[in-house]
C-alpha cells in the first residue's frame, strides 16, 4: 500500500506501460486524484480519519485492491485476509482496515466484490451507473419529491400539520387542535450557532388572518425548521433514490446488468428510500415552542434541538419525536403525564380579578398563554377543575342542574363548554347559587310587630304566649 499512485509518474508506469490504460480513470475516481481541488472517494472517505489522527485506511486499502486488480484472469483481486494482511502495521486496527473496505464498496465506481475477492475493474459499477443517473436529475424534481416525502413524515394526531406556509393566514388562528407547522426549507433554515428563529417563523408566531393582525392562541403551535447544513445532503438523497427508481423501472435497461447487478441495484432501491426519510428527519432538527420565558429579541420562541434518527428509530409518523421532546422539557401535558395541579391553574390560568371564568375559557388559557404547558388532553384540565371544586377554590356550577358543586358535593361531571362556570367561593355566595349537597337553612319566623327573629323579640307581641 506504500506505492503513491498521486505521483503521475506512478501511476502512468502501471497502467499505460503494463498496458492497462482504462485503469488511469480507477485511480482519479476511486483511489488517488492528482488533480488540484478534487478528491478520490477514498480521499475522501479518509479526511475524518485523518483529522482525528489515524491513518489513511480507505486510501491503503484502494491502493492494495487496485495492484491486485491488474493481473488477469481467475489471480485478478484479493480476498479479505490477504488484504488485511496487506495493509495493517503493528499499532493499527485490523477492524478500521474492514470498515474502509465497506466504504470504498459502498461509494468507488470501479470496485466490485463477489462475496469473496475485491477487484477493480474498468467497466463500471452500480455505484458509478447511478451516480451517472443522479446527474440526470433536476433539482426542482428532487426538491418536489422531497415535499411529497415530507406530507408522508408527520401526520395528523395529536397535532395538526401545516405544511409550508408562507404567510400568516396559512395558519389558522384557533384553541383546536395543536397546529406542528413545517417551515419549508427554501423559505427558511437555521444554523447550530443561532438559536433565534427566522424572521417567516416569528411572522407566522406573532400573526395571523388574512390582514395579520396578533395571533391570540400562540400557545398553540410549534415550529420544525431545516438545518441549512443538512440540505443539500437532502436534495442528493432525493436525487440518489429517483435515480435508482428509474433505472430499477425500466425493464429493458435491467436485461444489460448480471442477476447480482439486479439484485444490489433493488436492495438499492429500498434502502435509498429509507436513507431519504433519515435525512429529512435529522435535517428537520430544529423545534421552535413557545416560551414565557424568552427574551423580547427571540419572539418569545425557545428551540430545542431535536435528537438524530438512525434508520432503526425512524416511525411511521415523526410527530411522536416532537410529542417526547415537548413532554421531556414540560411544554407539553398528556394523559400519562403528571396530575396538573388545581392551585397550579387557578395561579397562571385563571384571569386575574376575575371573579367566574367559563370552563372552555379556562381551557383556551393554556392555549393562549406561552408560559403555560400545551394541553394535549383535555382530562388533564378536568381532573384539575375536580380537585379545585374539593380544595374549595372555585364552585363548579352545572346549568342544566342549576346547581353549584362545592367542597360538600358529590363529584361532579366536569364538562368544558361555555355555559359551564367556574365562580369563586365568595361570587357563588352572592349570587345566590344552591350548592348541591347543602342542608337548606331552617326558615326562621320573624315577629311582625319588632321585625326581629321570634327568639330575638324585643316586643310583647313576638314573645311566645305561655
Amino acid at each position: 500500500y506504500h506505492i503513491d499512485l498521486t505521483v503521475p509518474q506512478i501511476a502512468d508506469d502501471l497502467t499505460s506501460r503494463l498496458d492497462r490504460p482504462a485503469f488511469k480513470q480507477v485511480i482519479e475516481a476511486d483511489i488517488a486524484s492528482g488533480l488540484p481541488g478534487t478528491r478520490s472517494h477514498a480521499q475522501s472517505i479518509d479526511e475524518g480519519w485523518i483529522a482525528a489522527g489515524k491513518p489513511p485506511y480507505a486510501q491503503r486499502v484502494a491502493t492494495t485492491i487496485f495492484l491486485h486488480s491488474l493481473t488477469q484472469g481467475a489471480a485478478s483481486g484479493i480476498d479479505p485476509a490477504e488484504l488485511l494482511l496487506a495493509t495493517v502495521q503493528p499499532g493499527d486496527d485490523p477492524a478500521l482496515v474492514q470498515k474502509a473496505a465497506e466504504r470504498l464498496i459502498d461509494t468507488c465506481w470501479f470496485l466490485d466484490y463477489d462475496g469473496r475477492r475485491y477487484q477493480f475493474k474498468t467497466e463500471p459499477s452500480i455505484n458509478k451507473i447511478v451516480a451517472d443517473e443522479m446527474s440526470l436529475v433536476g433539482t426542482t424534481r428532487a426538491k418536489q419529491h422531497i415535499d411529497d416525502h415530507i406530507r408522508q413524515v408527520w401526520k395528523k394526531g395529536v397535532f395538526q400539520p401545516v405544511f409550508f406556509p408562507g404567510e400568516a393566514g396559512e395558519v389558522s388562528d384557533d384553541a383546536g387542535t395543536p397546529k406542528l407547522v413545517i417551515v419549508h426549507y427554501d423559505a427558511a433554515t437555521a444554523t447550530a450557532s443561532d438559536d433565534r428563529p427566522p424572521d417567516l417563523v416569528r411572522r407566522l408566531f406573532e400573526h395571523a388572518g388574512s390582514h395579520e393582525g396578533y395571533r391570540t392562541y400562540q400557545n398553540n403551535l410549534v415550529f420544525l425548521v431545516a438545518d441549512r447544513d443538512q440540505v443539500d445532503d437532502l436534495v442528493g438523497h432525493a436525487r440518489r433514490y429517483l435515480a435508482l427508481d428509474r433505472i430499477a423501472g425500466d425493464n429493458d435497461r435491467l436485461q444489460a446488468f448480471s442477476p447480482e447487478q439486479r439484485r444490489k441495484l433493488h436492495e438499492q432501491q429500498t434502502g435509498a428510500e429509507l436513507a431519504l426519510r433519515v435525512a429529512i428527519t435529522r435535517a428537520y432538527r430544529y423545534l421552535y415552542y413557545p416560551s414565557g420565558d424568552m427574551l423580547r429579541e427571540n419572539g418569545g420562541l425557545a428551540r430545542e434541538t431535536l435528537p438524530p434518527q438512525d434508520q432503526g428509530e425512524v416511525n411511521n409518523d415523526h410527530s411522536a419525536v416532537v410529542l417526547r421532546a415537548l413532554r421531556q422539557i414540560d411544554k407539553a401535558r398528556t394523559a400519562d403525564d403528571a396530575q396538573l395541579s388545581a392551585h397550579y391553574v387557578k395561579s397562571k390560568a385563571w384571569d386575574a380579578g376575575q371573579e367566574h371564568m367559563t370552563t372552555e375559557d379556562l381551557r383556551r388559557a393554556f392555549a393562549k398563554r406561552r408560559g403555560l404547558p400545551m394541553l394535549l388532553d383535555v382530562n388533564q384540565l378536568k381532573r384539575a377543575i375536580k380537585d379545585g371544586v374539593q380544595l374549595g377554590l372555585w364552585i363548579y356550577f352545572d346549568p342544566h342542574e342549576d346547581l353549584g358543586y362545592g367542597q360538600n358535593s358529590p363529584a361532579p361531571l366536569v364538562q368544558l363548554s361555555d355555559d359551564t362556570v367556574l365562580y369563586t367561593p365568595e361570587e357563588a355566595r352572592q349570587r345566590g347559587i344552591r350548592i348541591k349537597g347543602d342542608q337548606p337553612e331552617p326558615a326562621v319566623a320573624y315577629c311582625p310587630v319588632c321585625g326581629n327573629p321570634v327568639d330575638q323579640c324585643t316586643c310583647a307581641n313576638g314573645l311566645p304566649t305561655a
